[in-house]
């Protein structure tokens, strides 16, 4: 077969893809020359088996419904999604593991629109639970669309991989921690973005930003996240707010599945919060030396 591609990229003096030698993540071509191989690699699947075995197809992260749940047309893992009318929102399944994520009330049907599943008014009114299906798992948001008038928190009950469990460090953050009882990644506070920072098209220099403090409850296993009353009262932040809350990426790094994040967090560092740090692995950017409405670097 790789002779063979050399010959007709030698031939028709295009590079030509050797199918049967590719793996999810690399694609190998013959090139022009008709001597030597490129090989392509990615730092996420491409590509994943089909259900036979035999072969593969592209990744499609694109959300369907069918017998019952909802699920990504093709990608890694076993992702599943309710349709609504019980309290389990996704099971997610990595190599040998698989996490659970329930919600404090039944959930209503969702809203399908490409890898997104919008469950609207899920913790209330105005407050919408957001699930996105990526290559590999998924990330759960919460959105705000109103500006709140009374305190708000948000319960996310987590049923973590077999073999892992939540704990507190000496700081009392929630971690997540192995059989041997060491911390595998501390659950840090999460992030919080206004509409205009959220906004594909603005500036880099738009909108506002802000975090949710996380606790883990008395019952071990519910992560409980409070938006900084501060951020949401303040007239300059426009709404609607997306708090990140759940995602994949936690446990994954420690249960054998590689991706882009390989499990780590992506920490934020600012000029005038100094004790803390938040994640941020679901925002898609790395920029150095951003700034929202002040001297804030990030990452």
């Amino acid at each position: 077969m790789v002779e063979a591609a050399k010959k007709k990229a030698r031939e028709t003096g295009k590079r030509v893809e050797i199918p049967e030698r590719n793996t999810e993540a690399t694609t190998l071509f013959a090139n022009p020359d008709g001597k030597t191989l490129r090989v392509e690699l990615s730092t996420e699947p491409v590509r994943v088996k089909k259900a036979d075995g035999k072969g593969f197809t592209p990744i499609d992260t694109t959300l369907v419904e069918a017998n019952g749940v909802i699920k990504p047309k093709a990608a890694k893992g076993n992702l599943v999604l309710s349709v609504g009318r019980d309290k389990t929102l996704l099971k997610s399944q990595t190599a040998d593991a698989t996490a659970k994520i329930t919600t404090p009330s039944a959930l209503p049907k969702p809203e399908l629109k490409g890898n997104t599943a919008t469950y609207r008014s899920a913790y209330g009114k105005g407050r919408d639970l957001v699930v996105t299906a990526t290559r590999t798992g998924f990330q759960q948001k919460i959105t705000i669309v109103e500006r709140p008038t009374e305190p708000v928190f948000f319960h996310v009950p987590v049923d973590l991989p077999k073999g892992m469990s939540f704990a507190k460090n000496t700081t009392g953050q929630p971690t997540i921690v192995g059989e041997d009882g060491k911390t595998l990644i501390e659950v840090r506070p999460t992030l919080l973005q206004d509409a205009k920072t959220t906004a594909a098209d603005a500036p880099l220099d738009t909108g506002k930003i802000g975090k949710a403090a996380v606790t883990l409850a008395e019952d071990g296993t519910t992560l409980v996240f409070t938006p900084d009353a501060a951020f949401l009262a303040d007239p300059a932040t426009t709404y609607p707010v997306t708090m990140t809350a759940a995602a994949s990426d936690w446990y994954e790094g420690h249960t054998g599945q590689t991706n882009r994040d390989g499990g780590a967090m992506d920490a934020y560092i600012n000029d005038y919060d100094l004790t803390d740090s938040w994640d941020t692995f679901a925002d898609p950017e790395i920029v150095v030396g951003k700034s929202y409405a002040s001297s804030i670097a990030k990452r």
